[in-house]
Parts: C-alpha cells; sequence; structure tokens
C-alpha cells in the first residue's frame, strides 16, 4: 500500500489511552509523518477535560518518545462548527493527504474541503476516556503513563487540583471559598528541614472583547478611593466550569455582551507563593444580549476604544491591571503588532 506523504488526526485525549495509541500506530505505518491535534486545548480542571494540554502531550511522547516522524499541536474549541474544518487547516499551515477521522460530521466536513479521509473503526477498541476517569480503571491506559493519570484524577479533596508546581507531599491546611493553602517539608542546603507553604488560587479567564471593531473592556475601582483601573473583562472560574464556559458566563454579566465567534489565545501561567492560570479568549462580533448583572459592591464601567489605542495606550498604562496579558499580544508596540491584531480580530 502506498504510504500518505501526511496524515492528520485529532483527539481529547482527556485521557490518552489505548485505542489512541492504536489509531497512532496505524497511521505512522500508513504515513511518511503525522499530525496529532490535541483538541479543547483550552481546557483543564474540569470534571470531563482534567488534564492540561501539556498533560496529554505528556501521555504521548511517553509512548511514541522515540519516534522523529510525529508532530503533537494543540488546538482550540471553535464556537461555529460549521467553519470546523477550514479553522483546523488554517491553524495546521497546510493540507494533509489523509485526516483520520471518528465521526461522520467530520469526515464530511474535510471532504467538503478536499481532504482525503480515513474512517477509524471504533467498534474494534471500544475505550472510553470517560469510563476511566469514572473507574480510574488502568488496564486501559499504557503502563508509562498509570502515575500521571492517577496524580490528576485522584484529586486531594479541596478546591483545586494539585497544581504541578507543589509537591505530591504537600497537605491543605486552611481553604477559602477561592484559595488554598499548602504546607510541604523541605530539606535544605546544610541538611536542615523546614516547612514551606505556598497557595493557589482559583483559575481565571479574561476576555478580549471585539465589538463593532472596537475594543471592549473595562474600568473599575475594588475598593472604596482606589484609583480606577483598566481591566480586561473575566473573572474567576467556578467549580465544575471549563475555561470558555467561565468566559462566556463573565462575558455576559460585566457587560451584557454575548458571542458565538470565541477563540482561545493562552494561558498565562503565575507562579509564585501564589499559583494560579489566567485563560485568555478572544470574542469575536459580540452582540448586546442583556444589561450587566454585577456582584454587589462591583463599579465596572464599560470602554470602547480602538486596537491602535488600546495597543499604544490602554495596555502600557500603569493603571492596567492585566499586565501578563503583553506576553500573548506584544513584546513591544510597533504598527506591525497593531496590524497583527487587527487582522486576527477580523479572522473568520
Amino acid at each position: 500500500m502506498k504510504k500518505h506523504k501526511t496524515s492528520l488526526t485529532i483527539m481529547r485525549a482527556q485521557p490518552f489511552h489505548k485505542m489512541h495509541e492504536a489509531i497512532i500506530r496505524k497511521m505512522l505505518d500508513e504515513s511518511e509523518t503525522i499530525t496529532i491535534l490535541i483538541g479543547s486545548a483550552q481546557e483543564s480542571g474540569t470534571e470531563r477535560n482534567p488534564f492540561t494540554y501539556e498533560q496529554r502531550r505528556q501521555m504521548i511522547e511517553n509512548v511514541f518518545h522515540n519516534e522523529q516522524r510525529l508532530t503533537i499541536k494543540p488546538i482550540s474549541d471553535l464556537g461555529d462548527y460549521s467553519r470546523w474544518a477550514n479553522f483546523v487547516i488554517t491553524n495546521l499551515g497546510f493540507k494533509p493527504d489523509a485526516y483520520y477521522c471518528g465521526s461522520d460530521q467530520d469526515k464530511y466536513l474535510f471532504q467538503q474541503i478536499g481532504v482525503n479521509t480515513v474512517e477509524i473503526d471504533r467498534s474494534k477498541s471500544p475505550i472510553s476516556a470517560t469510563k476511566i476517569r469514572e473507574t480510574l480503571d488502568m488496564s486501559l491506559v499504557n503502563p508509562v503513563n498509570k502515575t500521571l493519570i492517577e496524580s490528576v484524577l485522584l484529586k486531594n479533596n479541596s478546591n483545586f487540583a494539585r497544581p504541578r508546581d507543589i509537591p505530591s507531599s504537600a497537605k491543605i491546611i486552611a481553604t477559602t471559598g477561592h484559595y488554598d493553602i499548602w504546607q510541604y517539608p523541605v530539606e535544605l542546603p546544610n541538611g536542615g528541614n523546614a516547612i514551606y507553604e505556598m497557595c493557589t488560587r482559583q483559575n481565571a479567564a479574561i476576555i478580549l472583547a471585539e465589538q463593532d471593531g472596537k475594543i471592549v473592556f473595562s474600568k473599575q475601582t475594588q475598593r472604596k478611593d482606589e484609583t480606577p483601573m483598566f481591566c480586561m473583562l473575566g473573572g474567576m472560574i467556578e467549580k465544575g466550569e471549563s475555561p470558555l464556559q467561565a468566559a462566556k458566563r463573565e462575558l455576559a454579566e460585566e457587560s451584557g455582551l454575548s458571542s458565538t465567534d470565541w477563540e482561545f489565545m493562552g494561558e498565562i501561567k503565575h507562579v509564585n507563593r501564589v499559583s494560579w492560570s489566567d485563560y485568555v479568549f478572544l470574542a469575536r462580533n459580540c452582540k448586546t444580549e442583556t444589561t450587566q448583572h454585577l456582584d454587589a459592591g462591583e463599579n465596572i464601567e464599560l470602554v470602547r476604544t480602538s486596537v491602535s489605542n488600546f495597543m499604544s495606550n490602554i495596555i502600557l498604562s500603569e493603571n492596567f491591571r492585566e499586565k501578563a496579558l503583553k506576553e500573548i499580544l506584544i513584546k513591544k508596540t510597533s504598527a506591525a503588532d497593531i496590524a497583527k491584531l487587527r487582522q486576527f480580530m477580523k479572522t473568520k
């Protein structure tokens, strides 16, 4: 059989199990090079999507660590499923010779844009990631990933999953609605021992909202008599929510806006004595659906400005709260940066 030059498949891998492994081995047998897109890359820390993109990538690399023909990349969810195939190919950067698919819908969409499809017969290996999450049946996963998978699924009885930067010996000594305080023993360089502490905070969703070509953000105060700050729309992810669900809820509550055109821009990981992640989303073509529904004491004034002013002035202001957002958007302010964001906002 003539091999495909390039082939592609998409899997959520929550967690990566033996059926996923069999699909990749089949692709390697039938293709010169293969690409695995890990779907829902923006999702983690929820019941249905407990693993981060990095953890899912690590599971695949643990099994195929010597395979040079395999490329792994993330891809986020897209609100408009009719554009899914084009969205995938745009993110991939090339059109593969074959797409290995497990659903008739995916098969149809990729065939419509001229991509050959290979159907995956799931009935030959009916392994369910849901079953693994619910039963912890480790016989369904490769043994090299057993420790990683169990470490995530066997969470401590706490508000949040244990972050990667907190050692397994850590114990929770105090908890609030949004924070956990952890203590863990360490051995000092001089041979002595000490107890260290670290705090984990609930992760947050941040929204870069676009409406009628303008960036929508907020001007707010959180304490009496403080200087107003420029802030992105968004807030903490509630227990049981995915980052995208939280982003949609926070957008509606803080602005009355909604969108059907979402894209995940990246994760900003904060690690010091307080550890949490900000998940940044772009919400294009926002529509006003309702009025603000603010918590008691919230003082949020909506601001609309051009992309140019946002990039040149607002994001560089000392009164702009989400300074880490610059890590995703710009390294330095330039006309090219502004043009890039403006084009990104208009991408369909």
